[in-house]
């Protein structure tokens, strides 16, 4: 993965690719390689996506206040529902009620804006997205169905990962619920972020294929919301070392 974007570095997907190496060294430990990538992103069209990176650098430093002021620099940008969803974060896992009350209010994720009616005792569950409905009442068979939106292209609609044509829906689900129960989510939120990977290309992603799926669980669970493969290498979990990576089966 770094060799393919650092070959888009004299292209015009430089601020994509810089982005991404700046997550990969993040993940190989490398912060302040990673906080260079990301700040001399600063003067460029895509700074605000690099603000963000360096909120979350300082959430994992637990540099709170500066993470805050970062987000809080993306509230009057075109960023503002993702830097809202940043803060929300950060209250959500401080437990800063009154902050997710008041944030509830101007987010426009469903997911957020059920978990924040949840823990405010202020349930409204009007909100009818997929996300809202497997949190309030999850279901497996709705996870599955969710999931096959990428088994393949559909004409018109933007899907940009999908698995490759072999994959049996069924078998996918019992092998990604086998490496969750050794799997340390790689974000944490209001829902967890697992990177699974696997010995061989699973699918592929933007047109390139990749061995790794995201999978998206329910907030400490694992109940799987969705799953689809993703090219970032740069976050694998880490599993056990007797969890040996194995192909799903055909």
């Amino acid at each position: 993965a770094q060799e393919y974007f650092e070959s888009l570095l004299n292209t015009p997907s430089k601020d994509y690719a810089m982005l991404e190496l700046g997550i990969l060294e993040e993940s190989k430990g490398n912060i302040e390689k990673a906080r260079e990538y990301f700040e001399s992103m600063l003067n460029t069209k895509s700074k605000n996506y690099a603000i963000l990176e360096l909120g979350k650098l300082a959430v994992n430093e637990e540099n709170i206040e500066k993470a805050r002021e970062y987000f809080e620099s993306l509230l009057n940008t075109s960023s503002k529902n993702y830097a809202i969803s940043e803060l929300f974060i950060l209250a959500f896992l401080e437990r800063d009620y009154d902050i997710i009350k008041e944030l509830s209010s101007n987010l426009e994720f469903d997911n957020f804006k059920f978990v924040a009616n949840l823990l405010t005792n202020n349930i409204d569950l009007n909100y009818n997205s997929y996300f809202t409905s497997q949190c309030s009442n999850y279901s497996i068979e709705r996870a599955k169905e969710h999931v096959r939106l990428h088994l393949h292209k559909i004409e018109n609609k933007k899907v940009h990962s999908v698995f490759n044509s072999d994959i049996k829906i069924e078998e996918l689900f019992y092998e990604i619920n086998l490496r969750l129960k050794n799997a340390i989510p790689h974000k944490v939120g209001v829902t967890d972020d697992y990177l699974i990977e696997f010995a061989e290309n699973i699918g592929i992603c933007l047109e390139q294929k990749t061995n790794i799926v995201k999978v998206i669980t329910i907030h400490d669970t694992k109940n799987i919301i969705t799953m689809y493969p993703v090219l970032n290498i740069n976050k694998v979990n880490k599993i056990s070392e007797n969890n040996k990576l194995c192909k799903v089966k055909k």
